[in-house]
């Protein structure tokens, strides 16, 4: 059965089925909206996202060096910190930890701070910032073994 159909609604009246999909479709992609929403503002966190809040309330510490001190330093200490990071950057044997530890250098005083992989590492990483500081500067190593 075919039917000569002049418009648009001609073919909504003689076809109920096309005028049910129309409004199906718009439900079932509304529905999956709502359920795509639903399972993002539902899902859980990751059970390691990282958490530094310690460690950012000790660097709040008004005694304790942190990077943002470190532009009160001279150049001769941007120059020191400078070195150290980029000796420990080449050495490709140390972990990710070891490569992005801070370091802070002001007035002569080199601070170390941040998780390193063993007590190895964190040997090898004094050892590196004390080959460029020499001993005339202090060298304070706040290192952490990561677990």
């Amino acid at each position: 059965m075919f039917a000569i159909l002049s418009d648009e609604n001609d073919f909504k009246k003689t076809n109920p089925f096309a005028e049910w999909l129309r409004h199906t479709s718009t439900k079932i992609v509304f529905c999956l909206s709502v359920l795509s929403l639903a399972a993002v503002a539902g899902a859980a966190p990751e059970p390691n996202a990282a958490d530094n809040t310690v460690q950012n309330q000790t660097d709040l510490k008004s005694n304790v060096l942190n990077p943002f001190d470190q532009w009160r330093g001279s150049s001769q200490d941007l120059e020191v910190t400078r070195k150290i990071r980029s000796t420990l950057v080449a050495d490709n044997s140390l972990s990710t930890y070891a490569h992005n530890i801070k370091v802070i250098t002001v007035n002569g005083r080199t601070v170390l701070r941040g998780p390193v992989r063993s007590r190895i590492e964190r040997k090898k990483v004094s050892t590196i910032a004390r080959s460029v500081v020499g001993y005339e500067h202090q060298l304070d190593n706040q290192l952490t073994i990561a677990n």
